[in-house]
């Protein structure tokens, strides 16, 4: 996060806690090419990471399609299971971000690198209650190299948001708002 927009939570253990988390599961998925196959047994299983994990995991087509999303994706956005949520979430850009031009720039994003991390959105939750989000994303590759779509994690922080802005100043809240529009 940038520490000039949100200052309070630039340092604050808990951002630290989410950055060591999202390390840890990158490292786990960085070989990972197919979901469906992960192993189903074990306590240090990467399924079992990615279904327990209180980060919000999802894997979206380039066309704004969700089609994987963990438990706690699902709760971030109101729903009340990963299968609800997917079968709910047809269109990404209309049905998630407030502006839907967000998608847009998320996607032009990947054509600077092949991750976007940082990415800060209004999002809508399931009966239109609005959030703010986090987004760490890769390109989602298809084992001949062909770009599927994107994965990556979400995290909900509308909680260190509305901290933050009471310490913004005028100037500061302008450049968010332009930021995030």
């Amino acid at each position: 996060m940038d520490p000039e927009i949100f200052p309070s939570t630039a340092q604050s253990s808990r951002t630290k806690d989410f950055s060591q988390q999202i390390g840890d599961l990158h490292l786990s998925l960085r070989h990972t090419k197919d979901f469906t196959t992960l192993p189903t047994s074990g306590h240090d299983s990467l399924r079992q990471l990615i279904d327990q994990n209180v980060i919000g995991i999802f894997r979206s087509t380039a066309d704004g399609k969700l089609v994987m999303a963990n438990a706690a994706l699902a709760g971030m956005f109101g729903y009340k299971s990963p299968e609800e949520l997917l079968e709910s979430i047809k269109n990404i850009p209309s049905q998630i971000y407030v502006d839907p031009q967000r998608r847009k720039e998320f996607c032009r994003l990947f054509q600077k690198g092949d991750t976007v991390n940082h990415f800060i959105s209004k999002a809508y939750r399931k009966h239109r209650e609005i959030i703010w989000i986090e987004e760490y994303a890769r390109e989602w590759r298809d084992s001949q190299g062909y770009m599927m779509g994107y994965e990556g994690v979400v995290l909900d922080i509308t909680e260190q948001h509305q901290h933050a802005l009471p310490s913004l100043g005028t100037v500061g809240k302008l450049e968010l708002a332009v930021a995030t529009r």
